[in-house]
């Protein structure tokens, strides 16, 4: 069969061919850090436009493909990633950039080429309500190497996510009058758009939000098999995607947005937490093989002759949109600021970069090819489409970068300087010891440890002699923030052990969700500078720390099941809060010490939240004292189970780095990897004898 019949070859090897580029550009655009990964692979694919190869027409963007292949894996992945506690905190100004901030930009790009160029003031409007979605990928990644500050990440990031959304949905109102379906805009009409919004938008996170916690309980039954966990969660996002637009007839967009934000939160403590790091893996490799395939193919669309052969109307477009961009974020967040508390504002320097990073991308370009075919104004609004792409990506993608410097937003702040100099110190010290246990067993030289251990030294002393110049000059000043540093540390550390605890299968589900949002609590209150101590019920306590609160929810669970004795079930779940509780509080204290050891900090504050540890330490113990005290069968249970657990997790543990050394064989680890699944092993209980057989 010859090469060109073969189309499922054309296939393949164009594939292979953008993938293999996408590799070599993704390598040197870490060399070449002023382009960004996209824009370089934009401007390859502009490239073999002109060597228009038969294997990468076959590859061609086409509606179906971008829509129910590649759509999908990028809006779920961004949903998935979603901490809905961190997206409350721009959850307002992002709706408000989402909606009336995209009718706003819509408007005014509409306008001139309505005047200009005589095309249709419906099609216009429908145009711009598609082009002013915003597409950050090509930014965030930036924003990330640079250290921007995470609010502005979440800020960029939530618009792009909710106007996805909305830009959809206008379109979809919008269509019937710009293709003259509806001749005239009557009451009737409006009415009827009206409720076509509410439908579509609303139906959407109904669908989706049912999907998610839908496929959150089916992954809650699956242990541990990473294959069918992870294979789930692409057929979630394909199958609300698909049933949401050719069944339903609501926004698949929407759908998959809800969808991947309930399992991204409710469902994410439902997935099994060996599974959870290949999950993000598998995702991240599935975003960059989309992106990397999307971004050459719009590069290979894009046609300098075309746009010069409308170059005035792409140019009037083009700079439509700046206005348009611009008028629509400083319209919607100044106004913002007059009302909102001071920690809510949002600083000038954010504006200006929220207004420049607003480029486009793949979304626009899907809905504008998925016009129907005939429609007289499709291939000019693709021209438009294309020119505004290329020009946000290699102009605006390209100097984001020098704003961000320019505005300072690279630097780190005062509470960097203390964390990074504090780090330091941690660091020196732990090598400090190493390098005395290398000497003691012989690894290295008395010349090479006289040499290193007099370099750490050095270090040391010159970092404790900065951080006391520093506390000296502004003692108030710093101790606040060394005070935020330090109580940002112990509550990450808490988190580590009670995820830790929760990986084992220690504590279930609904305990580690209640330390989860307890701790989320507390880091959320030190952002916003809150108190972290409940005055009016605990003068002693952090606020949310001290007891277990069971949802509604997971109580109705509860008193479903007929085989759990409700009372028992609670008690059994405060006891489990109350011993992780205390287990992050003794692992605080153990690690609070070592900065005790830093002689340099000022130990009032270290001191002062090492009592707080010790008081919370005391707390759960006299807790657990009391449940054992009333409940000692069921706690006594409790406790076997967790050494049971811990015992199980250990020879899991010990038995894998063996099969990794090969220090034994494979047969004797299956035999006591079963031995210990069964419950039987040597840390346990009596195992069954091998069976030998004597020759």
């Amino acid at each position: 069969m010859a090469m060109e019949e073969n189309s499922t070859l054309m296939i393949v090897l164009g594939l292979c061919l953008v993938l293999g580029i996408a590799c070599a550009i993704f390598l040197f655009s870490k060399r070449v850090s002023a382009i960004p990964y996209t824009v370089l692979l934009t401007l390859t694919g502009m490239g073999f436009a002109y060597i228009n190869p038969a294997f990468i027409e076959a590859i061609k963007l086409n509606p179906e493909s971008l829509f129910l292949i590649f759509l999908p894996i990028l809006l779920f992945e961004s949903a998935f990633n979603f901490d809905f506690r961190e997206f409350r905190r721009i959850m307002m100004p992002g709706f408000l950039l989402a909606s009336f901030g995209l009718i706003i930009s819509a408007l005014i790009i509409a306008l001139p080429l309505y005047y200009f160029f005589n095309i249709p003031f419906a099609v216009a409007f429908m145009f711009g309500s598609v082009i002013s979605s915003t597409d950050p990928i090509a930014v965030l990644s930036l924003f990330k190497q640079l250290g921007v500050p995470k609010r502005l990440q979440l800020l960029v990031d939530g618009e792009s996510f909710l106007n996805d959304a909305t830009s959809v949905i206008m379109y979809k109102i919008t269509l019937g009058f710009a293709t003259g379906v509806v001749q005239s805009l009557t009451f009737e009409s409006f009415l009827n758009g009206i409720i076509n919004f509410v439908y579509v938008f609303v139906g959407g996170i109904l669908v989706g939000a049912l999907f998610g916690y839908l496929f959150s309980e089916i992954i809650a039954r699956i242990k541990n098999v990473h294959a069918v966990e992870i294979t789930l969660t692409i057929l979630l996002a394909h199958i609300v995607f698909i049933v949401s637009e050719e069944y339903l007839a609501v926004s698949g967009i929407v759908s998959v947005l809800a969808a991947g934000l309930i399992l991204g939160n409710y469902g994410r403590t439902k997935i099994s937490p060996a599974v959870t790091h290949t999950m993000h893996q598998t995702w991240e490799l599935l975003v960059f093989l989309t992106t990397s395939i999307i971004f050459f193919l719009i590069g290979y669309e894009i046609h300098p002759q075309t746009i010069l052969d409308h170059l005035a109307i792409t140019i009037t477009a083009i700079i439509a949109l700046l206005i348009a961009r611009s008028v629509s974020i400083y319209s919607i967040l100044v106004p913002y600021n007059l009302i909102v508390s001071a920690s809510s504002k949002i600083p000038a320097s954010w504006m200006h970069i929220t207004n420049w990073g607003g480029l486009r991308g793949a979304l626009p370009l899907v809905v504008i090819l998925s016009l129907p075919e005939g429609f007289v104004y499709k291939d000019i609004l693709t021209t438009l489409v294309l020119g505004i792409v290329f020009f946000t990506l290699v102009v605006n993608a390209t100097t984001i970068k020098h704003m961000i410097k320019f505005f300072g937003l690279d630097k780190i702040n005062q509470t960097n300087e203390i964390e990074v100099k504090i780090t330091e110190l941690l660091i020196l010290r732990k090598l400090s010891k190493k390098l005395h246990k290398l000497y003691q067993i012989h690894e290295i030289s008395q010349d090479i440890f006289e040499e290193k251990i007099q370099f750490v030294n050095k270090q040391i002393d010159e970092n404790k002699a900065i951080l006391r110049t520093w506390f000296s000059q502004k003692p108030d000043e710093y101790k606040n923030e060394l005070e935020k540093i330090l109580r940002r540390y112990c509550l990450q550390v808490e988190k580590s052990v009670y995820y830790s605890l929760f990986a084992k299968g220690i504590i279930p589900e609904i305990v580690y969700g209640a330390l989860r949002s307890s701790i989320d609590l507390q880091l959320e209150r030190l952002n916003e500078n809150k108190p972290q101590i409940d005055i009016e019920n605990s003068p002693n306590k952090r606020t949310g720390s001290y007891t277990l609160r069971l949802g509604w929810f997971d109580q109705l669970i509860l008193l479903l099941d007929q085989n759990v004795d409700l009372e028992q079930k609670i008690i059994a779940y405060n006891y489990k809060y109350h011993k992780s509780r205390l287990l992050g509080d003794e692992q605080v204290l153990k690690e609070i010490d070592e900065f005790i050891g830093i002689d340099c900090l000022p130990t009032g504050i270290v001191h002062k939240i090492k009592l707080l540890y010790k008081e919370l330490e005391e707390h759960n113990i006299a807790t657990l004292k009391e449940l054992e005290i009333q409940y000692p069968e069921t706690t006594k249970r409790i406790e076997l189970k967790f050494a049971e657990l811990e015992t199980k997790h250990l020879i899991k543990h010990v038995l894998h780095q063996f099969v990794e050394e090969e220090r034994i064989s494979i047969k004797s680890v299956q035999w006591l990897n079963a031995q210990a699944e069964n419950g039987s092993s040597i840390y346990t209980k009596p195992s069954r004898s091998l069976s030998i057989a004597h020759h």
